[in-house]
């Protein structure tokens, strides 16, 4: 991003539950991946051939002369839509976020969310170019472009959705052959760990998301590497054989010791199956290694509220505040905030947090009503009782 003049930090990446293969950017710095493309991307260069164009479109401006044509076309909720539903995979919440839209919304994506063969061109260009410049090969981007040929030929209804909102051509084919054919990198090889990390991501999300046969099929037990094995565990928890899962996440963490989210799933696993005792050890665990991971944080807060031991509720809130700072309108967290507050006695703390929470859900009368309660319980001047004042000025204001 760095190489294509944008600030990392600025351009935000969602993973969106969504079977069609395709990516797109929206709502300005926003680039939205369906799992469809992990899923079906054969390696890593695929994917990254794929962020590189989409980045060509974010530094062109093309999204700015899309979203001029969507606002004419009133379809400015789509963009609110995508973005106020951001929700964590189940596929393991830390590293693979996510975002998932209505189905009504995904019609309008698919009406709107399209750029011409110009535009098409002119971000292949330009992620050829950043690929360059970082010393990663362009062959990923070919061989999706591959995957995708001849489907211009079929009625639309059968094409493919990254086809309909990215037009082919065989002109972009001979162009990328050309570059690959000029640059230094087309056979180099990613930088190490690149690829089973990819394969880490694609074995969750199918573990997650498909039935265990599936998974099984995809993944079959004479497949002994790490990512099928991964696969595996999954879909066995998810089909609560905790007596099979269970030693299967414990040989990953013995292979992977410092590895946060093979930590994290089987505390995980352990929590959904009411073993909350035994889950908050390993979720400790992903949290010391993995400190900036919100959804890690989360789900040991959970566990820690959850295990009714009071002297565990401090611990439980240092982790929630530090979630609400990074994710303000995460409302579970705000939620379980204001239920460890509550039974720590500090009402006015736990008023605080249910009127945040109100505020996320859009129940102003009642945000009203938390922040006036906690008005009345903190001294006039005092950083709590400005916060209630915060509250409630937001409100009126919307």
């Amino acid at each position: 991003m760095v190489t294509a003049g944008l600030d990392p930090n600025s351009v935000r990446i969602f993973i969106r539950s969504n079977d069609e293969l395709n990516a797109f950017v929206a709502g300005g710095q926003n680039l939205f991946i369906n799992t469809g493309l992990l899923v079906r991307a054969d390696n890593a260069n695929e994917v990254i051939g794929v962020l590189a164009h989409e980045i060509g479109h974010i530094a062109g401006g093309h999204i700015s002369r899309t979203m001029e044509s969507m606002e004419t076309a009133g379809t400015n909720s789509l963009v609110a839509g995508i973005l106020g539903l951001a929700v964590g995979l189940a596929a393991g919440r830390a590293d693979v976020g996510g975002a998932l839209a209505a189905a009504g919304q995904d019609a309008a994506a698919r009406g709107f969310l399209k750029y011409s063969r110009n535009q098409e061109s002119s971000a292949d260009a330009a992620g050829m170019r950043y690929l360059e410049a970082n010393g990663l090969s362009a062959v990923g981007m070919y061989q999706l472009m591959q995957k995708l040929e001849g489907q211009e030929l079929l009625p639309s209804s059968r094409q493919n959705e990254y086809v309909r909102s990215h037009p082919l051509s065989r002109d972009r084919m001979l162009s990328i052959e050309g570059f690959l054919q000029r640059s230094k990198y087309t056979n180099a090889p990613l930088p190490e760990g690149w690829e089973l990390k990819f394969q880490r991501i694609k074995a969750k999300i199918i573990g997650f998301t498909e039935s265990r046969s599936r998974t099984y099929r995809e993944y079959p037990e004479s497949d002994t590497s790490l990512p099928a094995r991964y696969a595996r565990a999954i879909a066995d928890y998810r089909r609560n054989d905790l007596a099979k899962a269970l030693p299967a996440f414990d040989a990953l963490i013995a292979e992977m010791p410092d590895d946060p989210y093979f930590h994290e799933l089987k505390g995980q696993a352990l929590l959904e199956h009411s073993r909350i005792g035994e889950a908050v050890v390993p979720l400790r665990t992903a949290s010391r290694l993995a400190p900036e991971a919100g959804p890690i944080r989360a789900l040991l807060a959970q566990a820690l509220v959850e295990s009714n031991d009071p002297a565990l509720l401090p611990e439980a809130v240092e982790n929630l505040k530090a979630i609400v700072a990074l994710e303000p309108r995460n409302g579970a967290a705000w939620r379980l905030l204001a239920i460890s507050h509550a039974r720590l006695g500090d009402d006015g703390a736990s008023r605080l947090a249910s009127a945040e929470l109100a505020m996320v859900q859009g129940d102003k009368q009642a945000a009203k009503l938390h922040a006036d309660a906690a008005s009345n319980i903190y001294k006039n001047g005092s950083v709590g009782w400005l916060r209630a004042q915060d509250i409630k000025n937001a409100v009126e204001q919307n």
